[in-house]
């Protein structure tokens, strides 16, 4: 892990008679440590943000089904199988079974019920969020 030195101003604001006599502000010094993208494996939920392509199989030479839209919470899903990583154009990703915990639009204005199961690439890069289902 990398490890970056970080300012950060801090407030400080004291209730006093003697306000004057206070520092209102102080520089605090510390590490701060990188932290990479957790390990994801069957049972795991998480929501994801931005567009992903749904296919019933794993693989890029599949035929996607959907277009996720980029939805205010993003897509809830449940793990139901880590696939293998994959690189692509010098971006690495790892294809998730998934398990949708909650419906949502996908790009041929459907509706798609919770519950539904789908392959999708999720990119190293890509933040994830937690999320209880």
């Amino acid at each position: 892990m990398k490890k970056h030195t970080a300012l950060f101003l801090v407030l400080f604001i004291f209730p006093s008679l003697f306000a004057e006599d206070v520092p209102l502000t102080a520089g605090v010094y510390f590490d701060v440590e990188e932290v990479q993208q957790r390990i994801l494996k069957k049972g795991d939920f998480f929501r994801v943000m931005c567009e992903h392509e749904l296919r019933d199989e794993q693989g890029f030479d599949k035929p996607v089904l959907y277009a996720t839209l980029n939805h205010e919470g993003g897509m809830k899903v449940r793990v139901l199988e880590v696939g293998p990583r994959e690189d692509v154009e010098g971006n690495g990703g790892v294809w998730l079974h998934v398990s949708l915990t909650a419906p949502m639009w996908v790009d041929t204005g459907l509706w798609v019920p919770r519950g539904t199961k789908y392959w999708f690439w999720l990119p190293d890069e890509q933040q994830i969020f937690d999320y209880e289902g």
